[in-house]
């Protein structure tokens, strides 16, 4: 696994719901990434959510609009 931290603080949206058992994120809800990992071929990003959740996401989920 590989963690890679070169887009921490980069602000991002969500392109539609999103939903995991630790919350639910609404399509345009806006968040900042944590991190990135690759893991088993697969990329996920961590979003720090402006609602104070943190959810793991794939970047075809997200849209980037900015940094902090």
């Amino acid at each position: 696994m590989t963690i890679d931290t070169t887009k921490r603080g980069l602000r991002c949206r969500a392109k539609k719901t999103l939903r995991a058992h630790e919350a639910t994120i609404e399509a345009d809800t806006q968040g900042t990434v944590v991190h990135e990992v690759d893991n088993l071929d697969r990329r996920m990003i961590l979003v720090k959510w402006d609602n104070d959740a943190s959810l793991y996401v794939f970047p075809e989920e997200i849209e980037i609009v900015g940094d902090e």
